[in-house]
């Protein structure tokens, strides 16, 4: 069974769900993760190859100059005497080979100076990883692993490096393009961001999540040529908000999309569990649709239009 596919409580497919737990290509193959391995899928659903790569999380991504995926797996070492998760990024090419790889424990071995917070952290997420120590600690916890790309002279994209968002950090790594030496950290000041990707001006885009104290969440922007941030957009209903998770991602120059995704429930908004907003840039207005969570703490949302419960009128 694919690990692309969502089911409805039927246990009918629902749909796709693309960066996840899998890429998609046009002609429905895709490349696919599970806690053991990851795998491509020819269009006629079946396993071409398997690469036992242990432990990925969060995404896979589709690269925009080759034909090469974007994934990030998990490596424990000891970090002030404890056993800890680090993220590894890895590039590998349409034939399951690994290109490039990058430790992000190797470079902060020896680089404390890169860190917010030097201090490993408890963290929960880790729980639905069978077999693992509930009680785990982490230092980066990567959700986001992208290219960073320029148009060419004859306008397709060339890569110029690429860009890791660590949360527990609160920091994006920019690495090199041949993923072997960091080149800039970029603190956001702020404990959780989500879901980062670059838009079609080379600016970034990324979710910022809400604190207890501020339960509102936003769609914020960094220019990687001036250094400086910006609210694209940000949410005036405290129930569309999220403590962590989520995503955002432009449709259009002036239409926007949230998944504001509450995968760890807090006290200030009911859980609805997911809640996907459409936003109008030019009137700063948008509508939403609330979706109810298909198991808790799975990640996996029911996305079958007649599982909507409320919605505002359409732009």
């Amino acid at each position: 069974m694919s690990a692309c596919r969502l089911y409805d409580l039927d246990g009918k497919m629902s749909a796709f769900a693309e960066g996840g737990n899998c890429a998609i290509n046009p002609d429905g193959s895709h490349y696919s993760r599970n806690l053991k391995s990851l795998r491509f899928v020819g269009a006629d659903q079946k396993l071409i190859w398997e690469n036992p790569v242990p432990h990925t999380h969060h995404q896979l991504v589709h690269s925009k100059v080759t034909g090469d995926f974007l994934a990030m797996h998990s490596e424990f070492k000891s970090w002030n005497g404890k056993a800890t998760r680090f993220d590894v990024l890895l590039v590998l090419n349409d034939k399951g080979q690994i290109t490039k790889r990058f430790s992000l424990y190797s470079v902060l071995k020896n680089h404390s100076d890169l860190l917010r917070y030097a201090t490993a952290g408890e963290t929960n997420w880790y729980h639905m990883l069978a077999g693992v120590n509930k009680n785990i600690l982490e230092m980066t916890h990567a959700n986001s692993f992208i290219e960073l790309t320029e148009a060419g002279a004859d306008g397709t994209p060339k890569l110029t490096g690429y860009l890791v968002n660590c949360t527990f950090q609160s920091k994006f790594f920019i690495l090199d393009p041949s993923l072997s030496n960091v080149v800039k950290v970029i603190d956001l000041n702020d404990r959780s961001t989500h879901s980062v990707t670059q838009m079609a001006d080379g600016r970034l885009l990324f979710y910022r999540n809400s604190k207890p104290k501020k339960p509102l969440s936003s769609a914020e922007v960094y220019d990687l040529k001036t250094n400086q941030f910006s609210t694209l957009y940000k949410s005036n209903n405290p129930y569309l908000s999220a403590s962590a998770c989520s995503s955002v991602q432009m449709i259009t120059a002036d239409k926007l999309m949230l998944s504001h995704s509450q995968c760890i429930p807090s006290s200030n908004k009911a859980d609805y569990g997911l809640a996907v907003e459409f936003v109008d840039l030019k009137e700063q207005k948008s509508f939403y649709y609330l979706l109810h969570k298909n198991f808790p703490h799975s990640g996996t949302y029911l996305i079958d239009g007649r599982k909507f419960v409320e919605s505002r009128p359409k732009l």
